[in-house]
């Protein structure tokens, strides 16, 4: 996995890792859940634009927890995903502490297993092994005014930037993990 900054080269320095957008990771957000301080919700999104359909049946999607500063996972939460069959999809997520967690695989214990991945804007998150899980498509978070900001460029960026309110992002949509735990887990 990877983010479209890492992916490229010098010839090419936008693509896809793996030329496949679904192993894109767009954003990540790890943040206080609002309504439980003892709880800390994890997202991350991929697949900028959904260019392909569902998540990647051969990736493992990956949250690594470091506790103690020393580069390592001292835990980890992965996500692995079905094939897309029919317009459905399911996910796995595994939870693993100590050497499990710097594994490459998908260690640890289970925490959900065969959970749908939602395609539609009706899905509601999966609660289990104290943990509240969803899967799923939902709106891109990224948002610009990509043709004045293109504009404002080729003027040579001087100036303030002229925002028109104009979401150039705001149809697309973005494949997204959403974990809520408790802290100490």
């Amino acid at each position: 996995m990877s983010n479209h900054f890492s992916a490229g080269d010098h010839e090419h320095p936008f693509q896809f890792p793996g030329g496949d957008a679904r192993l894109d990771i767009t954003d990540l957000f790890v943040f206080t859940a609002p309504d439980d301080r003892d709880r800390t919700v994890l997202i991350m999104n991929s697949n900028p634009f959904l260019e392909g359909t569902g998540f990647h049946p051969d990736a493992i999607y990956r949250f690594n927890i470091d506790n103690d500063g020393d580069s390592l996972a001292d835990a980890a939460f992965s996500f692995t995903f079905s094939e897309l069959k029919d317009g459905r999809q399911t996910a796995t997520a595994h939870y693993a502490t100590g050497g499990e967690a710097q594994s490459r695989e998908p260690l640890g214990a289970v925490l959900i297993q065969g959970t749908p991945v939602g395609f539609n804007q009706m899905t509601a998150p999966v609660e289990a092994s104290a943990c509240r899980l969803f899967v799923g498509i939902r709106s891109d978070p990224f948002f610009a005014d990509a043709d004045n900001v293109l504009e404002w460029l080729i003027k040579g960026a001087h100036g303030l930037f002229d925002w028109k309110g104009k979401d150039t992002f705001g149809e697309g949509n973005v494949n997204s993990i959403a974990l809520e735990v408790p802290n100490d887990m």
